[in-house]
C-alpha cells in the first residue's frame, strides 16, 4: 500500500526493518523484510529508484558479511532514522523501535511527526 510515493506500507502484520529518509527536503519511509534486509541496502534501492548520487561506507550485513552502503548523508538526502517498526493492521498502528547497527542510528522520534499527516488513520507509536 502506498500513500503517494513518500510512505510504501507493508501489506501484511509483523515486524519490519524500516529507514526515515528525507529527499529534497521531503520524508520518506521504507520498510523491508526482517530477515533478509540491511538498512545500508534500503537506503540504497530508495536512493537508485530516485537516482541520486552517493558516496559508499564499508559496513556488515546480518551476517557479518563486508558490504559498500551508502553515506548517512549526501547533497540531496539524509538517512534520518533507522531501525524496526511493529504493524498491526487490523489496529492501524505502526510501533517505531530499535537501531540500525550499520549506521549506529536510531529511529528519529522526532521525524516521526512529519509522517502522521500522511497517516491520518494510523497511530504511530514509538520507544
Amino acid at each position: 500500500m502506498a500513500i503517494d510515493d513518500q510512505i510504501v506500507l507493508p501489506e501484511k502484520n509483523g515486524l519490519y526493518k524500516v529507514v526515515q529518509i528525507v529527499l529534497d527536503g521531503k520524508p520518506y519511509l521504507r520498510f523491508g523484510d526482517f530477515h533478509t534486509d540491511v538498512h545500508g541496502k534500503m537506503l540504497q534501492r530508495f536512493l537508485d529508484e530516485y537516482r541520486v548520487p552517493y558516496a559508499t561506507i564499508l559496513s556488515t550485513d546480518t551476517n557479518s558479511k563486508k558490504i559498500q552502503i551508502p553515506i548517512r548523508q549526501g547533497g540531496q538526502y539524509q538517512l534520518a532514522g533507522a531501525g524496526k517498526a511493529a504493524f498491526n493492521l487490523a489496529g492501524k498502528i505502526i510501533y517505531f523501535h530499535g537501531e540500525s547497527l550499520g549506521y549506529s542510528l536510531n529511529i528519529d522520534k522526532q521525524q516521526l511527526e512529519f509522517y502522521k499527516p500522511l497517516l491520518p488513520q494510523w497511530e504511530l507509536r514509538s520507544s
